[in-house]
């Protein structure tokens, strides 16, 4: 049985892909489509791939300014002709798709089964969702500042999750004119194109809570988790403790370089990890490449970085809490959540907290072991476990073999 998997193209989708396909390896042909950039990674880990020229990246970038432009009939048509074409090539008997906006349609006008993977807060069952546009610096219409100033909790953020829906819903437009065009199904939503035949949860629904349907499936978290790639040579103090900085794929250096004032070094060991990262000017920092996480979280006492689902949740899984400086909004739905159970710490620079003082705080967290009893929720082994059962009875279900 042939299955084609199609990640969003960032590095952390391409990831966790590939920890769910390494599961599955021995009973199914596994495929990937995907960017130039990622060929070597998939390929060492033995898989087929197939090179897809995708606009994944120029989408997140205009993403991060709150450019919604790349939503356009003449995008969206040529995406969807595209995939649809590569996909109806590779003759998958299943696409089991990350993130990827474009796959639903593909699928479903050619007939072939698809499970969707998605996080909670990119979905719309997910029953918290909350929005601060003033950390966002997304600059409104007077009469929105005015509302904002002026409507307090929880009352504001009910209207300001009112008003999301409603441009979700209008971006969706020329989604549902290809829809209707070509035959399809009706969708209203956005977040309705990331949506499969089923769609997989891959976050923890006790940080995540979801509106009960009998579409989705809770899988939890999964990322990266290979233990066969080895990590560089990184040296760890016992008499300092290691903080970790990552931007990771996505993160946006801007909001990063107030931490070139603060002599970090002085107090804490500093590791920088991830090209994205280097360009930071911290004396004394060590930078790496890459790491598998896995193999060095039992070391790091506080991680500084993006927001990024998969950086936070492999932390998590040992315990280590993150402060996180998110770029877009589904970083910021993301690093609210995390806030909020008080897993992590949603830093605005612009805030007149000093970091020291949270990072201080996060260390006599780790080093009590506070978060020790919940790191049982981020175990990717037990949400693989999920994935391949509900996977199996997918199958099962549609008589594919």
């Amino acid at each position: 049985m042939k299955i084609l998997v199609v990640p969003f193209n960032l590095l952390s989708h391409v990831g966790r892909c590939l920890t769910i396909a390494k599961s599955l390896k021995e009973q199914f042909q596994v495929t990937f489509l995907i960017s130039k950039e990622y060929i070597s990674f998939v390929a060492e880990h033995g898989f087929y791939y197939r090179i897809i020229h995708n606009q994944d990246n120029d989408i997140l970038n205009k993403v991060k300014l709150s450019d919604f432009s790349w939503i356009n009939k003449q995008n969206i048509l040529s995406n969807f002709k595209y995939l649809t074409s590569a996909i109806k090539e590779i003759n998958p008997d299943l696409v089991i798709s990350d993130s990827n906006i474009f796959t639903s349609i593909s699928c479903e006008y050619l007939g072939v089964p698809h499970i969707s993977l998605v996080n909670t807060y990119m979905s719309r069952y997910f029953a918290e969702r909350h929005t601060d546009i003033s950390y966002l610096n997304i600059k409104p219409k007077l009469f929105i500042s005015l509302l904002y100033k002026l409507i307090p909790e929880p009352k504001r953020s009910e209207i300001f999750k009112r008003g999301e829906d409603i441009y979700l819903r209008n971006f969706h437009a020329p989604f549902r004119f290809i829809r209707n065009q070509y035959t399809l199904s009706e969708k209203h939503h956005l977040f309705d194109e990331f949506e499969g035949d089923e769609v997989f949860l891959l976050d923890p629904e006790e940080i995540f809570p979801i509106v009960k349907n009998k579409k989705t499936k809770v899988i939890g978290p999964i990322y990266y988790n290979l233990n066969d790639v080895k990590t560089e040579k990184v040296k760890f103090y016992k008499n300092k403790p290691n903080i970790l900085i990552t931007l990771g794929s996505s993160g946006d250096i801007k909001n990063f370089l107030f931490l070139e004032k603060i002599n970090l070094t002085k107090t804490y060991n500093v590791i920088l990890l991830g090209e994205s990262s280097f360009s930071l000017r911290i004396d004394g920092a060590q930078r790496i490449k890459f790491a598998n996480i896995r193999q060095i979280a039992d070391y790091i006492d506080v991680v500084i970085c993006h927001g990024g689902n998969g950086t936070v949740y492999s932390f998590l899984s040992k315990g280590v809490a993150s402060i996180t400086i998110p770029s877009h909004i589904e970083q910021y739905w993301f690093s609210y959540q995390i806030h909020k159970k008080g897993l992590g710490v949603l830093y605005n620079p612009q805030s007149k907290t000093k970091i020291n003082e949270i990072i201080e705080n996060l260390i006599d967290i780790r080093r009590k072991g506070l978060l020790n009893d919940i790191s049982k929720l981020f175990d990717v082994e037990r949400s693989v476990e999920s994935f391949k059962s509900y996977l199996f009875n997918f199958i099962k279900n549609k008589n594919m073999g």
